[in-house]
């Protein structure tokens, strides 16, 4: 499961967006603006952002920026500017891709599975080390030793869980 970080300050936007890509099967963590989405994106990891430009605080164009200092996570850009100035601006400052609103959500939701598609071959498989302990959050699987081991749904969910919150484990 993917997770995805949702930038609007639109309500109705945040809701359909955030439905959209939940009915995927993709997590989402929403945030009203772009000073609450960098507080989100300090606290854990997203394999996905997906922005709107125009919002109060830190707007799109300097979340874009501030992420990029320090990830090369995808980022989806939502605007209502469709002049190609501003759309070559924004792929110069680290965005990867953009929809102009008004949009189709079945078209928001290809582009965003095509940059998480593009994301997962360009990391490979992500493995957590201990010691001898390895983790592959995405193939669920764990490793002891270089052996498996078994763990229940609600084990494994629970390990997921603490892999994402940077130092609980």
């Amino acid at each position: 499961m993917s997770r995805v970080l949702l930038v609007d300050d639109e309500p109705a936007i945040r809701k359909v967006v955030r439905d959209a890509l939940e009915r995927d099967g993709h997590e989402v963590v929403a945030a009203i603006d772009g000073q609450e989405a960098l507080e989100r994106f300090e606290e854990g990891t997203f394999d996905l952002v997906v922005t709107d430009l125009a919002m109060p605080r830190v707007d799109g164009l300097e979340l874009v920026k501030e992420i990029r200092r320090s990830s090369a996570v995808p980022v989806l850009v939502l605007t209502v500017r469709g002049e190609e100035r501003e759309k070559v601006r924004l792929l110069d400052l680290g965005a990867d891709d953009y929809v102009t609103k008004p949009f189709g959500v079945a078209e928001l939701v290809a582009r965003a599975r095509a940059l998480l598609r593009r994301g997962e071959s360009a990391r490979g498989p992500v493995v957590t080390r201990w010691g001898d302990i390895e983790v592959e959050p995405e193939a669920r699987t764990v490793r002891k030793g270089g052996r498996p081991v078994h763990l229940t749904p609600i084990e494994f969910s629970i390990l997921a869980t603490m892999l994402r919150k940077p130092g609980a484990v």
